[in-house]
């Protein structure tokens, strides 16, 4: 049995629209886990403190392995593996607006969420020396490790969620983690606010490709059927097939857990005045 086009073409569209379907719909998901979050972290629910640290073993802190490789060309590309946090004993926070003294227990997996500025700062090169030093093992088949430690500002106030009781935060269990593990969380910024964020980037993004699918498929049903504005919606929504996956993929990393995002710097090597004044940063790479 031939097939006609016009059913040829139905049956391309509705391949196309099940697609998007998935990947908006799994964005979507996200965003209502975000929301969630959102509404348990709420002013007076108890389970969000903000406040100053302090310890005499230091500040949570995120351990970061880089792992180096270049091509001889005057780059470095790294790719980071899964971060480690680390409380040290004898934490404590001051909530704000109060005489209270609390305790920090971590439990097994907390999570630490260091500001984008300290980040950037910590993956940035520091100076010439430091890429010349590194260059040569990273032009090596497997690379080099780079060690990384991103320390809380001390001097800042953090937020800090969790089960306050007796004088103590604990781990608590949020909607971020679908297995239900409980987890300290440990940020530099407000995770309201930064849930808030994602939100309206995910919302955003959804609303942007569907709006693409409707007028490219809007396109194919203009003038004469399969003549040149058919062609053209038809070529669109293949093009439109292809990359909205990777645009899909792009949003959930961008709005992933602070922990949980690529790191994937890339260095440079300056040039010697730019080194004499050390003045040096890292330029994001996207995860491939």
């Amino acid at each position: 049995m031939i097939l006609s086009q016009e059913f040829m073409g139905l049956f391309g569209l509705s391949i196309v629209a099940v697609n998007t379907v998935l990947i908006t719909a799994d964005l979507g998901g996200w965003a209502r886990v975000l929301s969630r979050f959102r509404r348990e972290t709420r002013s007076g629910s108890g389970r969000l403190t903000r406040g100053a640290l302090r310890g005499e073993q230091g500040t949570p802190r995120v351990d970061l392995v880089l792992v180096a490789h270049s091509r001889g060309n005057g780059k470095i590309f790294f790719h980071g593996r899964d971060p480690v946090a680390q409380v040290p004993e004898g934490v404590r926070i001051y909530p704000e607006g109060s005489a209270a003294e609390l305790s920090l227990e971590a439990g097994a997996e907390p999570w630490v969420w260091p500001d984008e500025t300290s980040l950037t700062r910590a993956l940035a090169c520091p100076d010439q020396r430091t890429f010349d030093e590194l260059a040569p093992a990273a032009e090596r088949a497997k690379g080099v490790e780079r060690a990384v430690s991103i320390d809380l500002d001390a001097t800042a106030p953090v937020y800090v969620v969790g089960s306050a009781s007796n004088g103590t935060v604990t781990p608590a269990t949020t909607s971020l983690d679908p297995a239900g593990t409980s987890h300290l969380i440990i940020a530099a910024f407000d995770p309201r606010a930064w849930a808030a964020r994602q939100i309206r980037l995910i919302t955003a993004g959804i609303v942007s490709i569907w709006a693409v699918f409707a007028a490219l498929t809007a396109l194919c049903f203009q003038g004469v059927p399969f003549g040149l504005e058919s062609k053209l919606g038809a070529l669109g929504l293949f093009a439109f097939f292809l990359l909205v996956q990777p645009v899909g993929v792009a949003i959930r990393e961008r709005t992933s857990l602070p922990h949980q995002v690529p790191h994937n710097p890339l260095w440079t090597r300056p040039r010697p005045s730019a080194a004499r004044a050390a003045d040096v940063t890292a330029s994001p790479r996207p995860a491939p």
